[in-house]
């Protein structure tokens, strides 16, 4: 997704979970959604712990390591979910995401969030607490 154009857009995000019931406009739609995909080298910030402006990512391509107080304690893969249960509780960005290598992030303000959510009922289910695992693993 890299240097991708709206198409491929559509065809990397038709691919993860969270979109897979979404067809090729509706998708387009998200695209319009969401602030941006970002695309990021290694060591890039993508989001960053305590943010006051509420953040939504979902990762499409590439990992990004989850740090709180500067501490891994997890990693996000394609597919993954990251912000919606800190928009849900209106508490801040609990963590500061970095891309470990070349990675897309699709980033959605909570403007962007809340429009994805009330316009498409599947990826409300997929977000809303509970409705599924936390994507990553909590490093011990």
């Amino acid at each position: 997704m890299l240097g991708a154009t709206i198409a491929s857009h559509v065809d990397q995000l038709s691919m993860l979970p969270i979109f897979a019931e979404l067809g090729d406009r509706d998708l387009r739609d998200l695209l319009r959604l969401a602030d941006v995909v970002v695309t990021t080298e290694a060591g890039t910030t993508v989001l960053e712990q305590g943010q006051d402006d509420l953040a939504f990512a979902v990762i499409v391509e590439g990992e990004v390591d989850v740090l709180r107080n500067g501490v891994r304690i997890g990693r996000l893969r394609r597919g993954d979910t990251f912000g919606e249960h800190s928009i849900y509780a209106n508490t801040g960005q609990p963590a500061t995401l970095v891309a470990t290598a070349p990675a897309s992030v699709l980033v959605a303000d909570l403007a962007g969030f809340a429009r994805m959510v009330s316009r498409y009922p599947s990826v409300a289910g997929w977000l809303r607490p509970g409705g599924r695992e936390a994507g990553y693993t909590i490093l011990g």
